[in-house]
């Protein structure tokens, strides 16, 4: 028989409006799941690890078209070799990070008056969290229900402060909690971590997307309240917050809500839980006793990219290394079709700022698209962000005079720094300074105050490349 799959969701706690600030918005409408994105309405409840990737970039692909950016802005999903021995924890790890991570830099604005996303990742599944999960997980299932509220009327703020307590070892956070519920006629229910979290972040219309909020927070919620967000004052680098996961079901019999899902053969619910730890330093004076499940292999600080004349070199910077490997570099001329450029060995394990840095020498005209692809020594994988740079091997550089003085024209891979330098032709400097260059087409006017009439030669430099243009000057 066909498999059949009926999921339910419920609001977290609290909710917020549609405006945002560095937490990605809210949809439009719900994105259904679809496991080829080449095919309208071919749904698939398969698990294998291709048709997850093809569901989730679908997704992406359609919050892209919804809310108006570029296409392939959020980047393209691939998962590990190994997806099929991840745990739960690894998985829901995972696939949290790369939702999370995929929107760092991405401006839904499009005019830059609303904070970019930061896309920051949560620095670990803890295991105390993953056992408060998985306790209301149980419970639901042994009571036959499926809400928020858990034993003795516990919310699920009272749950995980009842592990770490508020103010001492946790902050305040406007998220906990999120579930989700499947049922099937087949045996076993697969992939409900990955449909969990897609549901959440793609098709939660229902619940006014509270939990996608709660996938994706940042330092500020969606109302741009900086007191309901992640503080991000624990551990180093770019990442903050904690999460605990639990899955528990039964036959149909045993967990079927009120017979809602009569005719089943199982039926599985997902809990996740989230935290933000307190500061460093209250975190050690308080001994808070937090145990790592699953954890960042890299706290990435920095991840860069500047044209140097006809190189781009990248630079990037870890906070901390946990059995680092090493790092594969790849680019791709259109944010999709990555391939492996490069490798760079890791430090292993620091918990002091390592700096790394790779020089691409075969880059052609046009945008190029960068991301580092981190190996641990037991061979799992996680990947970064995606940054991207505009090269330019020319700057075309122009020029004109009129009334007002030397209208110089060039292009910029980036906004940069450049050094311009008048000359006549016996080889004296007459004038010189910094250029304010945006990235792009620029068109800078220079006057030319008290200079003689005659030939000059302009040379500007930016971003390592120079070139030089004659013009004329007279009054």
């Amino acid at each position: 028989m066909k498999k059949k799959f009926y999921v339910t969701l419920i609001a977290p706690l609290l909710l917020s409006s549609v405006i945002w600030a560095q937490s990605a918005p809210n949809l439009n409408t719900d994105i259904t799941w679809d496991s080829d994105p080449n095919v309208s309405g071919n749904q698939s409840t398969a698990s294998t690890a291709a048709h997850i990737e093809n569901a989730y970039n679908n997704a992406r692909r359609q919050e892209e078209l919804q809310k108006m950016i570029p296409t392939n802005s959020l980047g393209i999903l691939i998962l590990p070799n190994d997806w099929a021995n991840y745990t739960v924890t690894e998985k829901t790890f995972f696939l949290v990070n790369a939702e999370r991570n995929c929107r760092g830099g991405v401006d839904y604005d499009g005019a830059g008056g609303i904070a970019a996303v930061l896309g920051l990742s949560l620095e670990e599944a803890e295991v105390q969290l993953n056992s408060v999960a998985q306790n209301h997980a149980n419970w639901l299932v042994a009571n036959n229900l499926f809400q928020h509220t858990g034993a003795n009327n516990s919310t699920p703020f009272n749950r995980i402060q009842a592990v770490f307590g508020l103010n001492t070892c946790s902050e305040f956070l406007s998220r906990g909690e999120n579930i989700a519920f499947f049922t099937t006629t087949a045996a076993t229910v697969t992939a409900a971590v990955e449909r969990a979290i897609y549901n959440w972040i793609y098709k939660d219309a229902g619940s006014q997307w509270g939990h996608r909020q709660a996938n994706l927070l940042q330092n500020m919620d969606v109302n741009g309240t900086s007191v309901n967000g992640f503080k991000n004052n624990y551990g180093g680098g770019l990442s903050e917050g904690m999460l605990g996961v639990g899955i528990a079901g039964a036959n149909s019999n045993a967990y079927n809500l009120g017979n809602v899902n009569s005719g089943m053969n199982r039926s599985d619910v997902v809990v996740m839980v989230v935290m933000d730890p307190v500061g460093d330093l209250a975190a050690s004076s308080n001994n808070c006793d937090f145990q790592t499940a699953v954890a960042l292999p890299i706290e990435l600080m920095q991840f860069t990219a500047v044209q140097d004349k006809e190189k781009i070199k990248l630079y990037w910077k870890t906070a901390t290394e946990r059995n680092n490997s090493h790092f594969v570099i790849e680019r791709a001329s259109n944010g999709k079709d990555f391939e492996q450029i490069g490798e760079v060995a890791g430090w292993g394990n620091s918990k002091t700022e390592r700096n790394y840095n790779f020089i691409d020498d075969n880059v052609k005209n046009g945008t190029h698209y960068y991301r580092l692809v981190q190996y641990d020594q037991s061979g799992k994988t996680s990947m970064s962000q995606i940054i991207v740079i505009r090269f330019i091997d020319k700057l075309n550089l122009s020029t004109y005079t009129n009334n007002d003085g030397l209208i110089i024209a060039l292009n910029s891979a980036s906004r940069s720094q450049g050094f311009f330098q008048i000359t006549n032709l016996n080889g004296t400097v007459v004038q010189s300074g910094e250029l304010s260059i945006e990235s792009g087409f620029n068109k800078i006017n220079k006057p030319l105050d008290n200079m003689l009439s005659g030939i000059y030669i302009l040379s500007v430099e930016v971003n390592g490349t120079k070139e030089n243009n004659r013009f004329y000057w007279g009054q």
